[in-house]
């Protein structure tokens, strides 16, 4: 098996992390109802389903009892740096907010900096990657941080999974995910947009789906290419989304993108793989992890700043929304549209750009940092090769679950 594989795979999780971007949006731009934004919810399936295939390819073998802890070291270096980072940057917005003069009682967009989603209470549970398990009735500070706070664990879960099972790992996984799809159906509202209720046993499922799909998809690697079946896969799986977002058959989303995962791991040469590998694609799926967490602290402030134009000038472009806490960029006028699609595109551009920094200032760096350290914990060396040996043969798909 090699990396270079699985490229096209890193240019879907690319653009699902910028669907998913625009899917949190609130903008009226012109698509903003499309089914494939409107449910991008279950992209977040996509990311899960690929963190355990990915793992599964760079890991399974690897870790024993004696390269656990090394694992867990690198993927907490992998998630939180970043994850802490942004966090930081909503502190630093609700402390300047304090400084601020008062909005006017009722003013859509108005706030008192540190409470609500902003709470203190919150935010120690963000930083402590337990904003996945149903402790509080809201999400806090940074909306997409549960899933990650919730891969995090199941990767732990995952370590110690195949440190007991070796072998019999992928088996035990299977039986964890099955079961915890079982418990998406009984106890999930009716669609799949659980999060910080069910948001781990949400990952457990789509992660343990990617590691039976991995098992599978080592016992046949030859590669082979057929643009036939690729369009047809991503036709199949968009008509899905399209369809099943609304309703209970979401709950098969991590079934379905398994055989995305599949087939794209498998054809590695049709047209949409080639398309896949274009430079640019490449470059957004680098960034996905950060295009992930960085676009809500962007959304944040593109409303704090709509906000005081709105209310030093005459300019109408923010409105609350009944039943939604959110307000909505939209601006009046003749060229309504035109001026929320700019928007919208300004917001797409400023996401990738600041994820680019983001990647190379504290993805790559907190990551050398934390792999460091990792191999200063335990002898890595067994008779697998080791934790760092692993990881260096899986260089391409990089991230967590959006990052994924």
């Amino acid at each position: 098996m090699r990396g270079h594989r699985f490229t096209t795979l890193d240019s879907f999780r690319g653009l699902f992390a910028v669907a998913v971007a625009l899917f949190h949006l609130p903008v009226a731009y012109s698509v903003q109802g499309s089914p494939l934004l409107r449910y991008a919810y279950l992209y977040v399936d996509f990311f899960f389903v690929l963190s355990g295939f990915v793992m599964s390819f760079a890991f399974s073998q690897a870790i024993t009892t004696r390269t656990m802890l090394p694992f867990i070291v690198r993927r907490f270096g992998r998630l939180w740096p970043l994850h802490a980072s942004i966090i930081l940057g909503f502190v630093l917005i609700e402390a300047l907010l304090l400084l601020a003069p008062a909005p006017p009682p009722g003013e859509a967009g108005a706030k008192i900096p540190f409470t609500g989603a902003f709470s203190l209470d919150l935010l120690a549970q963000q930083l402590l990657f337990l904003d996945g398990f149903g402790l509080s009735e809201i999400i806090g500070w940074n909306i997409p941080s549960w899933s990650i706070s919730a891969e995090f664990w199941v990767c732990v879960l995952f370590a110690l999974v195949f440190a007991a099972f070796r072998k019999q790992g992928v088996v035990v996984m299977g039986g964890l995910g099955a079961v915890a799809g079982l418990v998406i159906v009984a106890f999930a509202d009716g669609t799949m947009d659980t999060n910080i209720d069910l948001g781990f046993v949400r990952c457990v499922y789509g992660f343990a789906a990617g590691c039976v799909t991995f098992a599978i998809y080592r016992r046949r690697q030859d590669a082979w290419s057929n643009s036939a079946v690729e369009i047809a896969m991503v036709v199949a799986a968009l008509l899905y989304v399209w369809a099943a977002g609304p309703n209970v058959w979401g709950y098969a989303a991590p079934l379905v993108f398994s055989v995305v995962i599949y087939v794209f791991a498998v054809s590695t040469d049709g047209i949409v793989s080639r398309l896949l590998r274009a430079r640019w694609l490449q470059t957004i799926g680098e960034r996905s992890y950060s295009i992930y967490l960085i676009h809500s602290l962007v959304i944040y402030l593109m409303l704090i700043v709509c906000t005081g134009i709105e209310r030093r000038t005459s300019i109408e472009i923010i409105g609350a929304v009944p039943g939604q806490v959110i307000p909505v960029i939209d601006a009046a006028g003749p060229y309504a549209l035109w001026v929320n699609n700019a928007i919208t595109a300004f917001y797409v551009f400023l996401v990738v750009y600041l994820a680019g920094v983001t990647y190379r200032r504290i993805e790559v760096p907190t990551r050398n940092f934390f792999n460091r350290i990792a191999g200063r914990v335990r002898p890595v060396s067994d008779g697998t090769g080791g934790i760092a040996a692993a990881e260096a043969a899986a260089p391409v798909v990089k991230g967590g679950a959006a990052g994924r």
